[in-house]
Protein backbone atom coordinates (compact mmCIF):
# COMPACT_ATOMS: atom_id res chain seq x y z
CA UNK A 1 0.00 0.00 0.00
CA UNK A 2 1.84 3.59 -0.87
CA UNK A 3 1.80 6.33 1.45
CA UNK A 4 -0.84 8.21 0.05
CA UNK A 5 -3.13 5.05 0.21
CA UNK A 6 -2.48 4.60 3.67
CA UNK A 7 -2.71 8.71 4.83
CA UNK A 8 -6.81 7.94 3.00
CA UNK A 9 -7.42 4.65 4.75
CA UNK A 10 -6.59 6.86 8.42
CA UNK A 11 -8.13 9.70 7.45
CA UNK A 12 -11.44 9.97 9.48
CA UNK A 13 -14.73 11.58 8.61
CA UNK A 14 -14.46 15.04 10.21
CA UNK A 15 -18.06 13.98 11.78
CA UNK A 16 -16.49 11.16 12.83
CA UNK A 17 -18.34 9.35 15.88
CA UNK A 18 -20.36 12.83 16.35
CA UNK A 19 -23.27 11.50 14.76
CA UNK A 20 -26.00 8.80 16.78
CA UNK A 21 -25.27 4.68 15.99
CA UNK A 22 -29.08 4.16 16.78
CA UNK A 23 -31.25 7.49 16.33
CA UNK A 24 -34.08 8.11 17.37
CA UNK A 25 -36.65 10.65 16.80
CA UNK A 26 -36.47 13.43 20.24
CA UNK A 27 -39.15 16.06 20.80
CA UNK A 28 -36.50 18.69 22.49
CA UNK A 29 -36.95 22.53 21.84
CA UNK A 30 -37.08 23.75 18.27
CA UNK A 31 -34.09 25.27 16.68
CA UNK A 32 -34.24 27.96 14.73
CA UNK A 33 -32.67 27.39 11.32
CA UNK A 34 -32.08 29.78 8.70
CA UNK A 35 -31.33 30.22 4.52
CA UNK A 36 -28.04 28.87 4.99
CA UNK A 37 -29.01 25.82 7.35
CA UNK A 38 -31.81 25.10 5.01
CA UNK A 39 -29.51 24.83 1.99
CA UNK A 40 -26.96 23.10 3.89
CA UNK A 41 -29.67 20.11 4.81
CA UNK A 42 -31.38 20.24 1.54
CA UNK A 43 -27.84 19.47 0.16
CA UNK A 44 -27.04 16.68 2.44
CA UNK A 45 -30.52 14.88 2.01
CA UNK A 46 -29.70 14.64 -1.64
CA UNK A 47 -26.27 13.62 -1.05
CA UNK A 48 -24.32 13.45 2.49
CA UNK A 49 -20.86 12.26 0.77
CA UNK A 50 -20.20 15.61 -0.98
CA UNK A 51 -16.77 17.46 0.64
CA UNK A 52 -16.96 20.34 2.94
CA UNK A 53 -15.22 22.33 -0.47
CA UNK A 54 -18.23 21.64 -3.01
CA UNK A 55 -21.21 21.99 -0.17
CA UNK A 56 -19.16 25.50 0.47
CA UNK A 57 -19.66 26.44 -2.94
CA UNK A 58 -22.99 25.03 -3.42
CA UNK A 59 -23.98 26.90 -0.51
CA UNK A 60 -21.85 29.99 -0.66
CA UNK A 61 -19.91 29.75 2.43
CA UNK A 62 -16.51 29.26 4.04
CA UNK A 63 -15.46 25.70 4.33
CA UNK A 64 -14.74 26.52 7.60
CA UNK A 65 -18.34 27.40 8.24
CA UNK A 66 -19.80 24.67 6.61
CA UNK A 67 -18.41 22.64 8.74
CA UNK A 68 -19.27 24.89 11.88
CA UNK A 69 -22.74 24.35 10.68
CA UNK A 70 -22.73 20.86 10.72
CA UNK A 71 -20.71 20.68 13.99
CA UNK A 72 -23.72 22.91 15.51
CA UNK A 73 -26.63 20.73 13.79
CA UNK A 74 -24.73 17.98 14.97
CA UNK A 75 -24.83 19.12 18.27
CA UNK A 76 -28.37 20.20 18.45
CA UNK A 77 -29.76 16.91 17.30
CA UNK A 78 -30.76 18.41 13.73
CA UNK A 79 -28.50 15.81 12.12
CA UNK A 80 -28.57 12.33 13.74
CA UNK A 81 -26.59 10.19 11.28
CA UNK A 82 -25.11 9.98 7.87
CA UNK A 83 -26.15 7.00 6.32
CA UNK A 84 -26.57 4.69 3.47
CA UNK A 85 -29.90 3.64 1.68
CA UNK A 86 -29.94 0.78 -0.01
CA UNK A 87 -32.30 -1.02 -2.31
CA UNK A 88 -32.86 -4.36 -1.10
CA UNK A 89 -34.30 -6.16 -4.44
CA UNK A 90 -31.33 -5.73 -6.19
CA UNK A 91 -29.80 -7.95 -3.81
CA UNK A 92 -32.24 -11.00 -3.56
CA UNK A 93 -34.71 -9.26 -0.82
CA UNK A 94 -37.83 -8.79 -2.98
CA UNK A 95 -40.23 -8.80 -0.43
CA UNK A 96 -40.76 -5.68 1.82
CA UNK A 97 -43.89 -4.73 3.62
CA UNK A 98 -45.17 -2.58 6.58
CA UNK A 99 -46.40 -4.72 9.28
CA UNK A 100 -49.09 -3.23 11.76
CA UNK A 101 -49.49 -4.46 15.20
CA UNK A 102 -52.14 -4.04 18.01
CA UNK A 103 -50.84 -4.93 21.27
CA UNK A 104 -53.00 -5.97 24.61
CA UNK A 105 -52.09 -7.29 27.98
CA UNK A 106 -48.83 -5.30 27.84
CA UNK A 107 -46.67 -5.52 31.45
CA UNK A 108 -43.72 -3.42 31.05
CA UNK A 109 -40.94 -6.16 30.60
CA UNK A 110 -43.16 -7.96 28.16
CA UNK A 111 -43.44 -4.92 26.09
CA UNK A 112 -39.48 -4.27 26.18
CA UNK A 113 -39.07 -8.05 25.84
CA UNK A 114 -40.92 -7.64 22.30
CA UNK A 115 -39.39 -4.20 21.27
CA UNK A 116 -35.70 -5.98 22.14
CA UNK A 117 -36.98 -8.72 19.58
CA UNK A 118 -37.74 -6.52 16.87
CA UNK A 119 -34.94 -4.65 16.94
CA UNK A 120 -32.28 -7.36 17.38
CA UNK A 121 -34.14 -9.17 13.93
CA UNK A 122 -31.65 -8.14 11.31
CA UNK A 123 -34.78 -8.77 8.54
CA UNK A 124 -36.83 -5.57 11.00
CA UNK A 125 -35.76 -2.58 8.91
CA UNK A 126 -37.87 -0.37 10.93
CA UNK A 127 -39.75 -0.18 14.20
CA UNK A 128 -41.87 2.75 15.47
CA UNK A 129 -44.41 2.52 18.96
CA UNK A 130 -47.40 4.88 16.94
CA UNK A 131 -50.90 6.27 18.16
CA UNK A 132 -53.87 5.26 16.75
CA UNK A 133 -55.39 1.45 15.77
CA UNK A 134 -52.01 0.90 16.06
CA UNK A 135 -49.01 0.09 18.28
CA UNK A 136 -46.72 -0.43 16.70
CA UNK A 137 -45.35 -0.30 12.87
CA UNK A 138 -42.98 -2.02 11.77
CA UNK A 139 -41.50 -2.67 8.25
CA UNK A 140 -39.85 -6.79 7.51
CA UNK A 141 -37.45 -6.74 4.09
CA UNK A 142 -37.38 -10.74 3.12
CA UNK A 143 -35.97 -13.03 0.60
CA UNK A 144 -39.58 -13.82 -0.68
CA UNK A 145 -43.50 -14.52 0.42
CA UNK A 146 -42.15 -17.62 2.38
CA UNK A 147 -39.97 -16.18 4.43
CA UNK A 148 -41.79 -12.94 5.39
CA UNK A 149 -44.17 -15.64 6.40
CA UNK A 150 -41.62 -17.14 8.38
CA UNK A 151 -40.22 -14.20 10.11
CA UNK A 152 -44.19 -12.78 11.03
CA UNK A 153 -45.17 -16.26 12.08
CA UNK A 154 -42.09 -16.08 14.24
CA UNK A 155 -42.90 -12.84 16.25
CA UNK A 156 -46.92 -14.08 16.46
CA UNK A 157 -45.64 -17.17 18.37
CA UNK A 158 -43.10 -15.66 20.42
CA UNK A 159 -45.51 -13.20 21.56
CA UNK A 160 -48.82 -14.73 21.61
CA UNK A 161 -50.14 -13.26 24.84
CA UNK A 162 -49.81 -9.38 24.23
CA UNK A 163 -50.31 -9.47 19.73
CA UNK A 164 -53.71 -9.01 19.80
CA UNK A 165 -54.03 -8.05 16.09
CA UNK A 166 -52.00 -7.60 12.64
CA UNK A 167 -52.05 -5.76 9.31
CA UNK A 168 -49.48 -6.61 6.88
CA UNK A 169 -48.96 -3.80 3.76
CA UNK A 170 -46.82 -5.21 1.27
CA UNK A 171 -44.76 -2.45 -0.52
CA UNK A 172 -45.09 -2.12 -4.58
CA UNK A 173 -43.51 0.87 -5.21
CA UNK A 174 -41.86 4.20 -3.46
CA UNK A 175 -42.58 7.65 -4.87
CA UNK A 176 -40.79 9.52 -2.03
CA UNK A 177 -38.24 9.06 0.62
CA UNK A 178 -37.13 12.04 2.28
CA UNK A 179 -36.45 12.87 5.99
CA UNK A 180 -36.35 16.64 5.71
CA UNK A 181 -39.99 18.55 5.73
CA UNK A 182 -38.76 21.82 5.53
CA UNK A 183 -38.65 22.86 1.73
CA UNK A 184 -39.47 26.71 1.72
CA UNK A 185 -36.63 29.19 1.52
Amino acid sequence: MSEKDNRAEKKQSDFEGKTMSAPEIMYDKPVELDKKDISLLMSLEENARLPLSKLSKKIGLSRDAVKYRMERLIRQKIILKFTTIVNPPNFGFTNIAWVFLSLWNVTGNKEEEFVSHLNNNSYITYVARVSGRWDYKIEITARNPGHFDEILTNIRRKFPEIIREYESVPLLKEYKLGYFPYREL
